[in-house]
């Protein structure tokens, strides 16, 4: 049996969201995240798509299989003009994340992905009437060297 090495394709969850969430006007990976957090120049709704982490399990005994979890972030951009500290923003955040958990709870990526499952969501910052929130996820693959 041939190698297999699949890893979180964050570009699978990228086409989920552009596929299911048409309110969203943008959803991208992470290259712009950082300039985007710096000062925001988008039209929200917008969402980055971030890799955060990957573990592997023990192999089982004989064998060079591994489980490996990944968690990926999704960092959510809204905005109420009439609120520069945010507050109003969370009123428009609400049926956003609403729509996101409908769109990746329980969806399956590709072949070979477990189901998508929501580990937490944290406000990362509130500024010049945004809101900037992520919400982090997690699906599993599995490697073999066999």
């Amino acid at each position: 049996m041939p190698a297999s090495f699949e890893l979180l394709d964050v570009d699978l969850v990228i086409a989920r969201l552009k596929a299911q969430l048409p309110a969203l006007r943008g959803v991208h990976g992470a290259a712009g995240l950082s300039e985007a957090m710096e000062a925001f120049k988008g039209e929200p709704p917008q969402a980055y798509v971030v890799p955060i982490s990957d573990m592997g399990s023990e192999s089982r005994a004989n064998a060079t299989v591994q489980r490996v979890a990944a968690g990926f972030g999704v960092v959510l951009f809204v905005r109420n003009l009439r609120d520069p500290q945010g507050e109003a923003a969370l009123a428009k955040l609400r049926p956003v994340r609403i729509a996101l958990l409908g769109a990746l709870l329980g969806h399956q990526l590709a072949p070979g992905y477990e189901p998508i499952q929501k580990d937490r969501g944290r406000l990362l910052q509130v500024r010049d009437a945004y809101l900037v929130w992520q919400d982090d996820f997690r699906t599993a693959t599995h490697i073999s060297d066999v």
